[in-house]
């Protein structure tokens, strides 16, 4: 990754990178790349042992990253309970092996809301010595300010291995190879809901429920389809809804910012038909609006 490279050279030297994808295990390996630049190690040491580095990653029965990995909690549940030292305890002493303290923040997006909250107050106030690396494949559910404090950058997504998008839906929704197998492996549940998107205009107001329970059970298809869990599935089509929103209907900003909250909360536990039926909703109101109705 040339980001990189430029970071081993001494070019630039951010104190928070964002790596995002949809190759987890590439992810993982600039990760570790970037962790042992940091460090001043070699590719043979195991990280885990160095006392300058700590990693974060999903914990529990629910797969969330929570508080008490950013900050000393009171009171904590037992089953599990995050066994590292929070961040800003972590950063609060000087390295001691190392020219940093580094920490590896894997599947960024499953922080919970106060996670979240205290990250951000820790991106605010990090010490000199202080490096983290946050890496996912769900950007867009990672909380927008947290990737404005952050350089965010993008992997996977030079080269399309050998597909290319073929039709305007593939065009609009495809961003690499990956996400082009995933749509015509699911063809039927994808078509179904571009058709959904492309009519919005000729909708009824009133559809907006009806809308909401076709695309939960599209989900549901994509989930079968794909063999993935059923929230994944559901935050897979908010995302191809952003996406025809922001390069379909691009006045209608709001309503994309909108999706990624939304992709949130599903991730969250929120349940996805009240979500998909807040979306429709929205579009289907845009569709009454006079024209300039949303500059006065």
């Amino acid at each position: 990754m040339e980001l990189i490279d430029r970071i081993e050279a001494g070019g630039v030297d951010p104190q928070a990178l964002l790596i995002y994808g949809a190759d987890e295990a590439q992810l993982g390996r600039y990760a570790d790349r970037l962790i042992r630049h940091w460090l001043g190690v070699d590719g043979d040491r195991d990280l885990s042992r160095h006392v300058d580095y700590q990693l974060i990653e999903p914990w529990g029965s629910g797969r969330q990253i929570k508080t008490e990995a950013v900050h000393p909690v009171k009171y904590t549940e037992e089953e599990g309970k995050f066994l590292g030292i929070p961040m800003i305890v972590f950063y609060r002493t000087r390295p001691m092996m190392a020219v940093n303290k580094v920490v590896w923040i894997r599947q960024a997006e499953r922080m919970n809301g106060s996670a979240s909250n205290a990250f951000l107050k820790t991106l605010e106030e990090l010490p000199s010595h202080a490096r983290v690396v946050l890496t996912t494949c769900a950007f867009a559910q990672v909380l927008p300010t947290i990737r404005s404090r952050c350089l965010c950058v993008a992997s996977g997504f030079e080269g399309w291995g050998g597909v290319e998008p073929e039709s305007e839906m593939e065009r609009v929704w495809a961003k690499n190879g990956g996400d082009l197998i995933r749509i015509r492996s699911v063809p039927e549940e994808m078509e179904t809901l571009w058709m959904i998107l492309e009519a919005i205009d000729q909708t009824p107001r009133g559809a907006a429920v009806r809308l909401g329970e076709q695309v939960t059970g599209l989900a549901k298809g994509v989930s079968d389809g794909l063999g993935i869990p059923a929230r994944e599935s559901q935050v897979f089509l908010v995302e191809m809804i952003a996406r025809w929103i922001f390069a379909k209907r691009p006045e209608w900003a709001d309503i994309g910012a909108e999706c990624h909250l939304i992709a949130r909360e599903i991730s969250g536990y929120s349940q996805a038909q009240l979500g998909f039926d807040t979306l429709f909703g929205m579009m289907l109101a845009k569709t009454l609006e006079p024209v300039g109705a949303g500059e006065r």
